[in-house]
């Protein structure tokens, strides 16, 4: 069981700061970006698993659109003096981070937990050479 939840901890704390500066409803733009920290803590988690699984059964322009419309609203409601940021940008601002590394499973076919395993290979295959002197 601890498997499961290993790592969310961090998710855990930033989580239950956002939703409480969420309820309290003061500093929206502070909550809403707090709230997108908890979300890059499911970035690799099994979560991720989870949300790329349905990535992949999806439509890639639906998936595409959705995590582009959100990424783009979070950003532009936190912009500037005049931020829309409320609770709706908060929630919203959980999940992007997890759609913007689930997207390219289904715009592109690329899985990225494919692509992080191939480059830990080729990292753990390379040699290591050493400079010496010739005497």
């Amino acid at each position: 069981m601890g498997q499961i939840f290993a790592g969310l901890t961090f998710t855990a704390v930033f989580l239950a700061v956002g939703v409480a500066m969420m309820r309290r409803g003061k500093a929206p733009r502070v909550a809403a970006i707090i709230m997108f920290i908890a979300g890059c803590g499911l970035v690799g988690s099994w979560f991720q698993g989870f949300a790329t699984k349905i990535a992949s059964v999806l439509p890639g322009a639906l998936v595409g659109f959705i995590a582009f419309f959100c990424a783009v609203g979070f950003v532009l409601d936190c912009w500037g003096k005049k931020n829309h940021a409320g609770k709706g940008t908060a929630i919203i601002g959980f999940f992007v981070p997890l759609l913007l590394v689930v997207m390219p499973v289904s715009v592109l076919g690329v899985n990225p937990d494919d692509l992080i395993k191939g480059v830990k290979d080729v990292t753990q295959q390379s040699e290591m050479l050493t400079t010496g002197s010739r005497n």
